[in-house]
């Protein structure tokens, strides 16, 4: 399943994962501090915002 994801600036990776009733767009404050010195990653979890959403939840899917 490919994730509905943001990609911005440069330098090492940080990765910013969103809570329960999230989406990436509620990490925009967080990453906008980090963007100048790290390349961030903003990700839309499985049924959440833009990603795909599946009614089937388990490890395996």
């Amino acid at each position: 399943m490919k994730l509905n994801y943001k990609l911005q600036g440069d330098g090492q990776p940080i990765v910013f994962l969103h809570g329960v009733f999230g989406s990436l767009d509620n990490l925009n404050m967080l990453a906008k501090d980090f963007v100048q010195h790290y390349q961030t990653i903003q990700v839309d979890l499985r049924n959440h915002g833009n990603s795909p959403w599946s009614d089937q939840i388990s490890y395996q899917a």
